[in-house]
This record gives structure tokens, sequence and C-alpha cells, in this order.
């Protein structure tokens, strides 16, 4: 999963995102966990411009919107993961 920093406010209406647990909490509504850190989107769910979420390619409907982040390792990377 690629790491993406919002640019500007998104919204995504399905697939799978990884979000940290502080990121995944308020939306717990609209998400459904599938495994550590990676949520399938039930309903649309919005990001505020400098979010960083995790995705397995930017959609080419967003991918203006996002700067894709260099790798990480460790706890950074686990927490989108």
């Amino acid at each position: 999963m690629l790491r993406f920093k919002a640019k500007e406010p998104i919204e995504l209406y399905r697939g799978v995102v990884g979000l940290s647990d502080a990121q995944a909490a308020p939306r717990q509504e609209s998400l459904r966990k599938v495994g550590k850190g990676r949520y399938e989107i039930l309903r649309p769910i919005q990001f505020k411009a400098g979010e960083i979420i995790g995705l397995d390619g930017a959609p080419k409907t967003i991918a203006s919107m996002l700067v894709e982040m260099p790798a990480t390792t460790g706890k950074a990377q686990a927490e989108v993961e």
C-alpha cells in the first residue's frame, strides 16, 4: 500500500484505505476493518488537506489532489498498513 498526502480536501467512495487508529475512529460508521490498519469504505469518507492515507494506487479522479509520500520504515509505515 502506498502512502499519499492530500493536497486539498478529498472524498473517497469505495475501496480499501490504510488509516491510523486515530483516523479510523471518527469514521468508524463508514468503515469495515479488513486487516491491520486497512479498512473497506462502506460509505463516502472525507479527508482534510494534509492527511496521510494509504492506497493501493491513486485513483485517476483524485490523483492530482494527492502527493505520494516516500517509503518509510517502522511505526509510521505500520500505521497505514
